[in-house]
């Protein structure tokens, strides 16, 4: 962790451009970055905002700058990375998830 960025994870640095990520979660799960902006609580629409965040937070942008992405304040991208993070911690599904979209960051 560092104090810029508490929530990166220490000695990765981005190698890909914030659109690139969005473009990946956009693609993995079939919701537009209109649909991850809007208001829209549901499931199929929540979750992909919620490792959006956490992807672009892991990747080396502040809470800030990818809830302006997002259309979300930061403590909101805080929130949505310790919940991505609680459920890989117990969803091995969904970690495997996560983990095959690192790597094809």
């Amino acid at each position: 962790m560092n104090a810029m960025n508490p929530y990166a994870v220490p000695g990765v640095v981005s190698c890909k451009k914030p659109a690139d990520v969005v473009k990946l979660v956009e693609e993995a799960f079939d919701v537009s970055l209109e649909q991850i902006k809007s208001k829209a609580r549901h499931n199929h629409i929540r979750v992909p905002r919620q490792v959006l965040a956490f992807l672009l937070v892991r990747y080396g942008l502040t809470t800030s700058k990818a809830g302006f992405i997002i259309n979300r304040d930061h403590a909101t991208v805080i929130h949505s990375v310790k919940v991505v993070e609680d459920t890989i911690d117990t969803d091995a599904d969904f970690k495997k998830l996560i983990e095959k979209l690192k790597i094809r960051l």
